[in-house]
């Protein structure tokens, strides 16, 4: 009987979480998409809000989370992407992004 290797139902156990993270929905600049993931470090998840912008102008976005309120400001270069680091370490591993951009215009 062949044992399941265990490092491998570690890895699939903890990228789970992060496959089920929901994307959210940009307000006031349609062509800025938005993705979102939990990455587990050592010491807990890293909230990481990526941010794809397809305008030909820069974007200026407000990120938040439910688990971190506290909006961090990030702009995105016209036809640019974008990484936002929400929460270092957080225990949650699920969130759900919140984000407003703008022309940076």
């Amino acid at each position: 009987m062949k044992m399941p290797h265990v490092l491998g139902l570690l890895t699939a156990a903890l990228l789970f979480p992060a496959l089920l993270v929901p994307a959210a929905e940009a307000k006031d600049a349609a062509c800025v998409g938005i993705s979102s993931r939990a990455v587990y470090r050592a010491y807990g998840y890293d909230h990481i809000v990526h941010l794809v912008n397809r305008c030909d102008d820069a974007a200026a976005c407000d990120v938040s989370t439910d688990v971190n309120p506290e909006p961090t400001h990030a702009t995105v270069p016209a036809n640019g992407e974008v990484d936002v680091l929400t929460f270092r370490g957080s225990p949650a591993s699920t969130f759900t992004p919140h984000v407003t951009c703008r022309s940076a215009h």
